[in-house]
């Protein structure tokens, strides 16, 4: 089976210009980059002992083969057949380039309200007829509560 996910981590670096409309209201906006790793789909093998238990491996080279008289029937493709993992494993970084748009309001001095949106745009990458770059590419909405220990 096979599976994609697993830890994620990114870098931003934003540039941002702020221009006050009001007393209390401000917009914002500008470029945004980000630098992560890759997304990959990982590959999950099982093979069953002769008493039924799975016992998880994780391909590394040529696989083993299993006893051919193992009493479980099966119609299973042998595990000699196996040829690696359908899908290449995608090492490596990968550096998006996007905007950033917001608004941003102050309430009494002390109380900051921010909404932002931004969008990273990023190459497809199609594995087995799925991109996995796809989630990398949405817009990103956050809403940002702050409040100022001094005046």
């Amino acid at each position: 089976s096979y599976n994609a996910g697993g830890t994620y981590v990114e870098g931003e670096l934003p540039l941002l210009l702020k221009y006050k409309i009001g007393k209390n209201i401000s917009v914002f906006g500008g470029a945004n980059t980000i630098f992560s790793k890759l997304l990959a789909v990982n590959e999950e093998t099982k093979t069953y002992n002769g008493t039924g238990h799975p016992v998880t491996i994780t391909p590394v080279g040529a696989p083993s083969s299993l006893p051919t008289a193992t009493g479980i029937p099966s119609t299973i493709a042998p595990i000699s057949s196996y040829k690696g993992p359908l899908y290449p494993s995608n090492k490596g970084d990968l550096l998006r380039l996007g905007y950033m748009l917001g608004f941003s309001y102050e309430y009494k001095k002390r109380w900051l309200f921010d909404v932002l949106v931004q969008q990273a745009m990023v190459k497809p990458n199609y594995e087995g007829g799925t991109n996995t770059n796809a989630p990398l590419a949405v817009p990103y909405f956050r809403f940002t509560v702050g409040y100022k220990l001094t005046k």
